[in-house]
């Protein structure tokens, strides 16, 4: 196992493991299981982690932070979009400011390349939800010889932007710290700041054509709901889920 791990921010409690399929997996089972809020469950090594539409996402041994965070909000289901975008800004306020952005609907980029991504995921029992397993996986130095080819001009290492987070213990800490910070803040005043903010996060995508499904349209912004507002010839939609990709 890597060095052991902590937390110091209220609440929570950690969970350390060496090696795991998923940590998201493990902590729904938990949640399953009755487990309160505040489980964090982090591996040293993640060998079949997912991100959006099935893929994977894996972590090289010391070289990244996988984290899950059992969340009990007291919300419907329908209201639980806003932990993605809770999640993001977190993964944002590791970065000096003005270094990184918001990709909709959850990677946080450096540049063009990738340095973080979020996989939110709802356990609900008829109409009511029971919990959110909020799943950040976070890159903080690449791996000795590089990011291997298939993705070394995509991706990007948060110790690059500030070399304190390439210690796990140091970016777990600022992650479970701003995660909770931004959503005590939701949760007390709703989500128009926090809608505000993830906006403001993803100034980069503003006016710029991207591909969502089968249609090419400008980015407008972000709707009410966290939806992604777009316009094309047919004039102005929103989405509320999908893979964008930069560039049309």
């Amino acid at each position: 196992m890597s060095e052991p791990l902590t937390l110091s921010a209220p609440g929570l409690r950690l969970q350390q493991l060496s090696s795991v399929d998923s940590t998201n997996r493990v902590a729904a089972d938990a949640a399953r299981a009755g487990a309160a809020e505040g489980l964090v469950v982090v591996a040293d090594v993640q060998t079949a982690g997912r991100g959006r539409q099935g893929r994977t996402w894996l972590a090289p041994p010391d070289c990244g932070l996988t984290v899950s965070l059992l969340r009990r909000p007291p919300v419907p289901p329908a209201g639980a979009w806003a932990w993605t975008l809770i999640a993001g800004l977190a993964a944002l306020d590791l970065a000096p400011p003005g270094a990184a952005w918001l990709k909709w609907p959850n990677d946080l980029m450096v540049g063009d390349r990738k340095a973080a991504g979020v996989l939110c995921e709802l356990l609900t029992t008829g109409m009511e939800l029971d919990a959110v397993i909020v799943g950040i996986g976070l890159n903080l130095s690449a791996p000795d010889g590089g990011w291997p080819p298939p993705i070394s001009d995509r991706t990007a290492a948060l110790g690059e932007l500030d070399p304190a987070l390439r210690a796990r213990q140091v970016a777990l800490d600022r992650l479970c710290s701003a995660f909770l910070e931004i959503e005590g803040m939701v949760l007390r005043g709703g989500t128009g700041p926090l809608l505000q903010a993830a906006q403001a996060a993803m100034a980069p995508m503003l006016g710029r054509v991207v591909t969502v499904g089968a249609r090419t349209a400008q980015v407008l912004g972000m709707g009410h709901n966290g939806a992604l507002r777009l316009a094309d010839a047919a004039g102005e939609f929103e989405v509320l889920a999908g893979d964008v990709h930069l560039g049309g």
